[in-house]
């Protein structure tokens, strides 16, 4: 709620001014370039969010529950401009055998059961996904196979595209 505010009262006072330039420029004759310093007051204010930590929370864009959408044997989580987590423990109860992640100026962390065999194939594109072995792909692509000994003969694919983005697996009991 409190973010809503704030994103409110920013493009109200927006808003505001560029009514005001226009009747400067009308009445008084007075030129400011609005719309130059309306792209310029919305980046430090956008920039400031997320260097704050705060990110951009817009309601197309929850970033506490990333976007998900599952179809049969395939589940795809969408993070944009954000942080969230994501628990795989209930996925040897599902039919999943591809999960892909997508992780867009955005943090996202996975927890990944021992249970279950996965291959990882990690794509970076000046971002970085950091693997349970401690390996990571900065930029470019990799292949990595996690818990091949385990007693659990499922196996799912996992695709996780990090584009200015941070993907981080964690192997969980």
């Amino acid at each position: 709620m409190k973010q809503n505010m704030s994103i409110g009262l920013f493009f109200g006072i927006l808003v505001l001014l560029v009514g005001l330039g226009i009747i400067l420029r009308e009445v008084f004759d007075i030129h400011i370039p609005i719309w130059r310093i309306f792209l310029g007051l919305a980046l430090i204010y956008f920039g400031a969010k997320m260097i704050l930590g705060n990110g951009l929370r817009f309601n197309a864009w929850n970033t506490d529950k990333p976007a998900i959408e599952i179809d049969g044997t395939h589940a795809k989580y969408d993070n944009i401009f954000g942080s969230t987590t994501i628990d795989l423990k209930d996925v040897k109860n599902k039919n999943l055998d591809f999960v892909e992640v997508n992780a867009i100026f955005a943090s996202t962390v996975i927890f990944l059961p021992k249970d279950i065999v996965f291959d990882i194939k990690s794509n970076a594109v000046f971002g970085s996904v950091q693997l349970p072995n401690a390996k990571e792909t900065n930029f470019g692509s990799d292949d990595y196979t996690l818990n091949n000994d385990a007693a659990n003969n499922k196996r799912i694919a996992i695709k996780a595209n990090a584009v200015f983005g941070q993907i981080k697996f964690i192997n969980k009991d």
